[in-house]
C-alpha cells in the first residue's frame, strides 16, 4: 500500500486536521474540508496531492473480502533468513494475493495477508508462490471467518501542535 516516505517530508497542523477528517470520511469533498477547516478547496487539494503523493495517505474504498466473493482470508505468520528481508518482501509484495506485509517481533518476522476466492487457491499460493521465496524458514498460516471490527481513525501519531 505504501512505498517509503520521503525523510524530508513533515506535516503540520492543517495537514493533521485533513487526515484526521479523512480517516473518518474519506469521501469528504474538497469543499465541505475546506468549509470545515477555513481554508480554500485549492488548498485542500494541494495538500491531500501532497499527502498521497509522499506516501503519507492513500484514500481507498476499503470493502468486507466475504462479501465480495473472496472466501478466503489467512493472516501468515513468516519466520525468514533475516540477512534475505528486504528480497524476500519484494518477492512477497509481487504476489497479488498478498495484500498486506508488515516487519514483526515476537515469534514471526513478518506477517502476510492473503485473500483470495478459496481454500485451494491459498494452498497453491502457499505452496508454489511463498514457499518458494528464497529465504522463508517457516510460516503458519491463520483462517480468518469474520470481521467484526476494522477501523483507520486512529489519528496521524503526531503530537498534536
Amino acid at each position: 500500500m505504501f512505498d517509503k516516505m520521503n525523510e524530508d517530508f513533515s506535516i503540520d497542523q492543517l495537514d493533521r486536521q485533513i487526515v484526521e477528517i479523512l480517516q473518518k470520511d474519506g469521501r469528504i469533498s474538497y469543499t465541505e474540508l475546506s468549509e470545515q477547516l477555513d481554508t480554500t478547496a485549492s488548498t485542500i487539494r494541494n495538500r491531500v496531492q501532497r499527502l498521497t503523493d509522499n506516501n503519507f495517505i492513500k484514500v481507498v474504498g476499503v470493502v468486507n473480502p466475504f462479501l465480495t466473493g473472496m472466501e478466503t482470508v489467512a493472516f501468515i505468520g513468516v519466520k525468514i533468513d533475516l540477512p534475505k528481508y528486504d528480497d524476500i518482501v519484494e518477492a512477497l509484495r509481487k504476489i497479488p494475493e498478498v495484500r498486506f506485509i508488515a516487519g514483526a517481533s515476537g515469534g514471526y518476522d513478518l506477517f502476510i495477508q492473503v485473500i483470495t476466492t478459496n481454500n485451494m487457491s491459498l494452498f497453491q499460493i502457499i505452496r508454489q508462490d511463498i514457499s518458494d521465496i528464497d529465504g522463508i524458514a517457516s510460516l503458519e498460516t491463520h483462517m480468518l471467518f469474520d470481521i467484526h471490527k476494522q477501523t483507520y481513525d486512529w489519528g496521524t501519531g503526531q503530537d498534536k501542535v
